[in-house]
């Protein structure tokens, strides 16, 4: 159980005027004797307020919002319950109509382990009255309890039980429950908060059978149910045949009804031999740890040609060939920007979200509508850049200065083919750092060529390249040995563009 907050109050509120009367004549007192606030694990709080007052309102408010309202007449006790989100903190202002209000502040602990999941025995079988236990320890007010949710493996639509707290509820497994693995789930959820996810694979074994009518099923250890002298296995019992003794009679089987559980065993599953498998957070070789020696799920054990290991196929086939999740990535049929349209689509920029055939043409020197016209139907700009003139080495804009590295981008607009932006900023270097200048077209113009340069502070070109679609950058290195720090320049000239005034970003860091 939560702690609990007590807060004392000593205003009185009395008439003016009315001495002969005292305090608890015919208007009576108006005070706030105590407010105790009580907290518990699962995000509830309650508010006692011990109040006395005749016909007096008393509000209670949350974070300066209010929550609940009562008339008081006479002593009494009022109590509130509220949640909010484990680990936060809440202010609760509690007010009586002509007394000054009373605030404190409340933090919910941390949620709790609320809630465990077991089997009701070691090994379950189909149709052997088996079940799931669910136990739900006393972390909660009584006033309140969270939402508990058990679900069975991945089935959409599959209805929950909502079990009650400080209660333990066996969820019976059903006859028309497959045999095999299950997964089961359990979710806590207070008001709008999910609070605890817990799961638990099992696997569910044959139904149980006594063929021989000794009275000793498979289940409970008849190790021959075609002879009916024999219903105990001896010490040396196999049950299962896989040449392995069972726990029980010395050996180390841990599962001597299942052949594919026994010391040695393979982990997981690979059915299709491609050397991943399907982790399935069972103990197969039965040394207490489950999956050992694989990381990485095969999302498809019936075909090799898909497993983790494999690269997506650079044509479409509709299979996630490399099990990331994804089907046909980097092919034209996937949308690479998630804009909604891919390249067979008709989105002629799939790694730029603002391009497909859906978007709205801007003026921005680019296709953005995919119709295979530059700003067709809008006006381009006709504005300089805030950063002119800057036209010439020894106009350039200073960038920022210091002596830390540093990364910014810049967003120019040429306004011909023949523009040129000058920016200066300094580059910091120490011996033996990796020291270098780097600066890339983020987004430019289309159809267009754009040089970019770095040079010293005299203006003398040091590197230079001409980019031409997104992404393309120029670099400039130091040595390691040599402290290359100093003033540099970069320059952005414009060789050609489908018009006038075209916007461009560029990234600039100094590393």
């Amino acid at each position: 159980m939560g702690g609990m907050k007590r807060v004392f109050a000593s205003a009185f509120a009395c008439v003016v005027g009315a001495s002969l009367l005292g305090c608890s004549g015919v208007f009576g007192p108006r005070v706030v004797h105590e407010v105790f606030v009580q907290t518990d694990a699962c995000g509830n709080f309650v508010v006692l307020v011990d109040a006395e007052a005749s016909g007096r309102a008393l509000d209670i408010a949350v974070d300066g919002r209010s929550m609940e309202r009562f008339r008081v007449d006479g002593r009494q006790v009022m109590t509130w319950l509220g949640s909010g989100e484990p680990g936060m903190s809440y202010t609760v202002d509690v007010t009586l109509k002509g007394v000054d209000p009373i605030s404190t502040t409340v933090t919910l602990p941390a949620v709790q382990d609320a809630v465990t999941l077991s089997l009701s025995s070691t090994h379950v079988y189909q149709g052997n009255d088996d079940a799931i236990v669910v136990e739900v320890s006393d972390v909660c007010v009584e006033e309140a309890s969270p939402s508990w949710r058990v679900n069975f493996d991945t089935a959409v639509g599959t209805e929950g039980t909502m079990l009650p707290s400080n209660r333990t509820q066996r969820i019976a497994l059903t006859n028309d429950m497959a045999v095999g693995v299950h997964e089961v789930f359990v979710t806590v959820q207070l008001s709008d908060f999910v609070t605890e996810r817990e799961s638990l694979v099992f696997e569910l074994g044959v139904p149980c059978a006594d063929a021989d009518g000794d009275g000793t099923s498979t289940c409970a250890g008849d190790c021959d149910d075609a002879d009916p002298e024999v219903n105990t296995c001896p010490e040396s019992a196999d049950r299962d045949g896989d040449g392995h003794t069972s726990l029980l009679a010395g050996g180390g089987d841990c599962d001597d009804a299942n052949s594919a559980f026994h010391p040695g065993a393979a982990e997981g599953a690979d059915a299709d031999g491609d050397g991943f498998f399907v982790l399935d957070g069972l103990d197969q070789d039965c040394d207490g740890v489950v999956d050992q020696g694989h990381t990485q799920t095969d999302c498809d054990d019936n075909n090799r040609s898909v497993n983790p290991g494999r690269e997506e196929l650079g044509s479409p086939n509709g299979l996630d060939d490399n099990c990331d999740g994804r089907i046909d990535e980097g092919t034209i049929v996937f949308d690479d920007d998630g804009d909604g349209y891919s390249e067979q689509d008709g989105d002629c920029d799939d790694a730029n979200s603002a391009v497909s055939p859906g978007a709205v043409e801007v003026a921005d020197c680019r296709d953005d509508n995919c119709d295979g016209v530059v700003d067709d139907g809008v006006s381009p700009l006709a504005a300089d850049d805030a950063y002119e003139s800057n036209d010439t080495w020894d106009q350039a804009h200073s960038l920022r200065g210091g002596r830390n590295k540093f990364t910014t981008s810049l967003d120019v607009v040429m306004r011909d083919g023949a523009d040129e932006e000058w920016f200066t900023f300094y580059s910091n270097d120490g011996l033996f750092d990796t020291w270098g200048i780097n600066a890339k077209m983020l987004v430019g113009p289309q159809q267009s060529r754009v040089e970019l340069a770095i040079a010293d502070e005299t203006g003398r070109i040091l590197t230079r390249r001409t980019v031409t679609t997104d992404g393309e950058a120029v670099h400039l290195s130091g040595r390691g040995s040599r402290n290359d720090s100093g003033t540099y320049l970069l320059r952005v000239r414009s060789l050609s563009q489908p018009h006038d005034y075209c916007p461009a970003r560029i990234s600039l860091n100094s590393r």
